[in-house]
Parts: C-alpha cells; sequence; structure tokens
C-alpha cells in the first residue's frame, strides 16, 4: 500500500526536521573535535561545505515527497 501524498509530506516534514537538527549538531560537534587547532580560514572552509552537504540527503526526502500518487484504479 503506497502512502498518499498528503502523508509523504507531513512524515517527510518532520524526517527532514529531525535531519536537519541532527546533521547540524553532528557538524558542530565534529567541527569542534576536528578543527580544535585551525585557522579561522580553515574552520571557515569547513562550515561553508558542511554548510552545503546537508542539502543532497534532503533532497532525496523532498523527492520522495512530491511523488505524484498513483492513479486509483
Amino acid at each position: 500500500m503506497a502512502l498518499p501524498m498528503r502523508t509523504r509530506k507531513l512524515i517527510g516534514t518532520f524526517v527532514l526536521l529531525a535531519f536537519i537538527v541532527f546533521y547540524a549538531f553532528a557538524t558542530m560537534m565534529l567541527g569542534l573535535w576536528v578543527l580544535e587547532d585551525a585557522s579561522g580560514g580553515m574552520q571557515a572552509l569547513f562550515y561553508a561545505v558542511t554548510g552545503c552537504l546537508w542539502a543532497f540527503p534532503a533532497m532525496i526526502i523532498l523527492k520522495w515527497m512530491m511523488k505524484p500518487d498513483k492513479p486509483a484504479g
């Protein structure tokens, strides 16, 4: 049984919010651990790159959420 788009959007919204919170926390902790003695430029580069990487998993979730419903019948 396939989920209707409305249900997928609801589930996807909560999954996406949870993912972003987890990703931000994990990135912050990794940055604090790995970049403890790094220069400001290296820290900025790390956070710029990791700040963009969350979009790829988010796109997968969004594609699943927006998948059209199959016609009934």
